[in-house]
């Protein structure tokens, strides 16, 4: 019996459980607990790091990426660059703002070239879910499904 990688094996729902935890409550915890300690700007530089590592780890031990692995970790990378650029908390939380602004711009593009991004987030949670990639993709660009997203 070989040995297989401990993210294949995985399931889907235990995937989840986990993205959950380190992108959003660790993050959350990490800024309650240590901003006093560390400080307002290292605790939002912290904060980011493990999301960042567990993203390359389970890319590199998948060995596959899918649209919403992408642009969760460029989301956490770019994120990390604002906060890096930044200097001061307050400067931090304005570029944010910018930042937030960008992201809306580049998801409204996306709806008006007619190829939404949460579509595609979409279809990597169904292809996470067991379902068929190339089958849901021709069911979600259907005319009526197509208009929900």
């Amino acid at each position: 019996m070989t040995e297989e990688s401990t993210v294949k094996n995985m399931k889907p729902t235990l995937m989840l459980i986990v993205d959950f935890v380190l992108f959003f409550i660790f993050p959350l915890v990490f800024w309650e607990l240590c901003r006093e300690v560390v400080g307002d700007y290292p605790a939002m530089i912290l904060s980011t790091l493990p999301g960042i590592l567990y993203g390359l780890y389970r890319f590199n031990d998948t060995g596959k990426l899918n649209y919403t692995g992408i642009c969760v970790f460029l989301n956490l990378t770019a994120g990390l660059l604002v906060d890096l650029l930044s200097g001061s908390a307050l400067q931090l939380l304005w570029n944010n703002v910018f930042y937030s602004a960008a992201l809306l711009f580049i998801y409204s593009v996306s709806v008006a070239a007619r190829k939404p991004l949460y579509l595609y987030f979409a279809l990597d949670l169904m292809a996470m879910r067991g379902y068929d990639r190339k089958l849901t993709k021709e069911l979600f660009f259907e005319k009526k499904t197509y208009k929900l997203f």
